[in-house]
């Protein structure tokens, strides 16, 4: 698609590739998810302890659910906290983690939510299931789940 460059001097017309995104149909994303589902499984065990209402007070905040959540050809891996002070906004609210963009059902690209508030790509290189597993879990850039073991 021609799209127009900006220079300092005037505008030029030029070319850019763009990249067809794939499509994403309900068999797709039953495959990505039961894909994952070991990875929410286990990170559920490790991380999501039982809504005890006796201890709210010893935690401010604490996670309560690890879930997917689709947008477009992304998966999200997402945390639900409960926040238990008294002047919060809201009692539970959600963070996303984790994006797994999708180039088909056996490769991924994985990004972290960086402090700036923009998405940052760490594996450029389309990997699989198994090794985006072991990252989210081992790497250091998903520090949520590495600072939440007890």
């Amino acid at each position: 698609m021609a799209k127009k460059k900006k220079t300092a001097t005037k505008a030029v017309w030029g070319w850019v590739l763009e990249t067809p995104k794939p499509t994403i149909t309900p068999t797709f994303k039953a495959t990505v998810e039961a894909t994952f589902q070991p990875l929410l499984e286990a990170l559920k065990i490790q991380h999501i302890k039982p809504e005890n209402t006796e201890n709210d007070e010893l935690y401010d905040k604490y996670p309560t659910d690890v879930y997917l959540k689709w947008h477009k050809h992304f998966v999200y891996v997402c945390l639900t906290y409960r926040h238990t002070h008294p002047q919060a906004i809201s009692p539970h609210y959600e963070s996303r983690i984790v994006r797994i963009e999708c180039h088909n059902t056996t490769s991924f690209t994985l990004s972290y939510f960086r402090h700036t508030g923009q998405w940052t790509t760490l594996y450029y290189n389309e990997i699989n299931a198994q090794e985006a597993e072991k990252a989210i879990l081992e790497d250091s850039f998903f520090e949520v789940f590495m600072s939440l073991k007890h």
